[in-house]
């Protein structure tokens, strides 16, 4: 068995219905190597008494307040020692208890030194599950690589922590700027997680506004930055839809366009 260490944080914050869930998901994960971190901000509904009942089991936790979840997700960061970091906050889940061992066995984080690893997950709204897919070839205008599918290298997150400016996009804004400093991504088909649909993530107009900001502070070229603004709003409110219908040229032009500088 590798001894390649994995750690995982949890972020929570009152979230006493879903926190056993995810705390077992961890626990349960069939490779032993783990370091197991949570970081609460401060819960006053239960949650604490939850992270009790397993603290045998937890290697690292802690509950104070906070200046936000990125603010939260960089103190786990900080404490993390493992050689990668992955991020399974409040409600969300491993696919399977044998994921990090399946992962292990397949030499994926041996040959991504120094990179980040991501895969897929799948999501859980209300009871309605929907497969959704990492996306690389997108992400200079669309936020779909997402933390909890994803396993970094430690050092490098530690080197370049979460903006904690943001409320919602700070993860997108870290993988842009990997991507801008050309760090490897390796990308694996396999469900990592299933992710609890919700919160103020779902919000989005929150995120747009969100987005719009990762996507104007990693681009210096203003052109680039404002031709991949449009295609976010394109993309989050189907409006290439509606010019493909009765705009069929210029929705032509702009593909074209995207696929020159592709």
């Amino acid at each position: 068995m590798s001894k390649i260490k994995v750690s995982i944080v949890t972020v929570v914050y009152n979230t006493v219905s879903n926190i056993e869930k995810t705390i077992l998901s961890v626990i349960n994960q069939t490779y032993p190597q783990i370091e197991y971190i949570i970081i609460d901000g401060g819960s006053t509904d239960g949650t604490v008494d939850i992270i009790k009942k397993y603290e045998d089991r937890i290697t690292y936790w802690i509950s104070e307040r906070d200046n936000g979840i990125y603010d939260a997700m960089n103190k786990g960061i900080k404490k993390a020692t493992g050689e990668w970091i992955n991020f399974m906050n409040a409600g969300d889940t491993f696919y399977t208890t044998n994921i990090i061992e399946e992962l292990i066995n397949k030499d994926i984080f041996d040959n991504s030194e120094g990179g980040i690893i991501y895969g897929n997950r799948e999501v859980d709204n209300n009871g309605i599950i929907k497969k959704q897919l990492s996306k690389l070839d997108t992400i200079k205008y669309s936020m779909e690589i997402f933390h909890q599918s994803s396993f970094i290298y430690t050092s490098l997150h530690k080197k370049y922590l979460f903006d904690t400016s943001y409320k919602i996009a700070g993860d997108y804004d870290f993988f842009y700027k990997m991507i801008n400093k050309k760090v490897q991504f390796v990308k694996i088909d396999t469900n990592i997680c299933m992710f609890l649909d919700g919160g103020i993530s779902c919000n989005n107009i929150i995120q747009l506004k969100e987005v719009l900001r990762v996507i104007s502070n990693n681009n210096s070229n203003k052109i680039y930055a404002t031709y991949f603004s449009i295609l976010c709003i394109f993309r989050k409110y189907s409006i290439s839809i509606l010019l493909q219908q009765y705009f069929p040229y210029l929705h032509k032009t702009i593909r074209n366009i995207y696929l020159k500088l592709k």
